[in-house]
């Protein structure tokens, strides 16, 4: 999994904490270097193991050297919202496929199930009751606004598998939507998760990247 830090704002890189520590990161002498909490889906998966393991601190998790991989389904068990869904054409061209403010709800289980619904926020109004008594043209227009699917998740490697059961693509259906993951962390602590498609061919020689950001919705 790919992990990106924001740039610190300036002032705070100076005014940060500092342990007793000398170089590299070495305790000096006298000095004692105080074990810290992972932030973001690292600090998921840190209650976890601390639970597993009877309330025992793991060590590793407050090594210098700490990775940037997280490959615990904890990481990833919850709500989230979109941030952005952008598309990169033959790696240059930059399109947004539902606006430049979209909406979405993308949610994981801690049982192994997903279910994701995106759309642009500037849909038009369907006046029909229901969209089946919507004009031919209303329904197409609801529908190209619209994504949503369902269905069992694993992780493998650096990527997360959509086992696809329900979708509004009739031609997801029984297949396997595959995304690599990052992490964007924030300096107020914060953490988004960045779900990456492989690239695909959009028909002739051209290939495009899909690239949405996310950010764990708010519980209140």
């Amino acid at each position: 999994m790919e992990l990106l830090r924001e740039p610190e704002r300036e002032g705070e890189r100076a005014h940060r904490p500092r342990d007793a520590l000398g170089p590299r990161g070495v305790p000096a002498a006298g000095g004692v270097r105080e074990a810290r909490v992972p932030r973001g889906p690292r600090r998921l998966r840190h209650e976890v193991r601390r639970r597993l393991h009877g309330g025992q601190e793991l060590n590793e998790l407050q090594a210098a050297g700490e990775s940037s991989r997280d490959d615990s389904p904890a990481a990833l068990v919850g709500t989230w919202e979109l941030v952005e869904w952008t598309v990169t054409v033959d790696g240059t061209r930059v399109t947004r496929p539902f606006g430049g403010d979209p909406v979405g709800l993308l949610t994981y289980t801690a049982d192994g199930w997903m279910w994701a619904a995106l759309m642009r926020r500037d849909r038009a109004p369907v006046h029909a009751p229901t969209l089946t008594a919507a004009s031919p043209r209303e329904r197409a227009a609801a529908a190209a606004g619209y994504l949503s699917y369902a269905g069992r998740y694993e992780l493998v490697g650096d990527e997360v598998h959509h086992h696809v059961v329900v979708s509004l693509h009739p031609g997801w259906v029984g297949g396997t939507q595959v995304r690599r993951i990052g992490w964007i962390e924030h300096p107020d602590g914060t953490t988004d998760l960045v779900l990456t498609t492989p690239e695909t061919s959009t028909g002739g020689t051209k290939t495009a990247v899909n690239r949405l950001r996310w950010r764990r919705a708010d519980a209140g």
